[in-house]
């Protein structure tokens, strides 16, 4: 699964400009990292990269969010921004994994939530841990599962 570490996470909105250049190095086809696991069906290799790169910067929150995909690049006026390079590219996945990640909610759990969510039982038993999260928290929020990044 393509995601990024805790310290990329924490550091990477703090880069001035890296917005920009970041949407540019995910949509270099050469980056197989997005689509791997996916059938050669190019419907699915469209949902798997869009959810892979929502769910990579999804753990972002609102402040990190607005720093990396809505500031201009360097914080320079007149430079373009992330999301600005985003709806110029010719593959629109990437601007719309962005769009996705814009249009989310970071839900935080608290230490005892998490852990009655982690609990394993019979039905979930067979599911990693944090599938099981985000199963429950689907069923919980009534959306699907795929959807919640954990």
């Amino acid at each position: 699964m393509f995601e990024f570490g805790p310290v990329i996470t924490k550091e990477l909105p703090c880069q001035p400009g890296i917005g920009p250049a970041l949407v540019r190095a995910l949509a270099d086809p050469e980056l197989k990292h997005l689509v791997d696991g996916a059938t050669e069906d190019p419907h699915e290799r469209i949902v798997t990269k869009i959810a892979r790169v929502s769910t990579a910067i999804g753990s972002l929150g609102n402040r990190q969010l607005d720093m990396l995909l809505l500031t201009s690049g360097a914080g320079v006026e007149g430079e373009e921004s992330a999301m600005q390079v985003a709806a110029g590219l010719s593959d629109s996945a990437i601007f719309c994994a962005l769009i996705a990640v814009l249009q989310s909610d970071l839900l935080a759990l608290d230490e005892d939530l998490q852990r009655h969510l982690e609990e394993a039982d019979e039905a979930f038993a067979e599911f990693a841990c944090m599938q099981r999260v985000a199963i429950k928290l689907g069923e919980h929020l009534k959306i699907r599962p795929s959807h919640v990044c954990v």
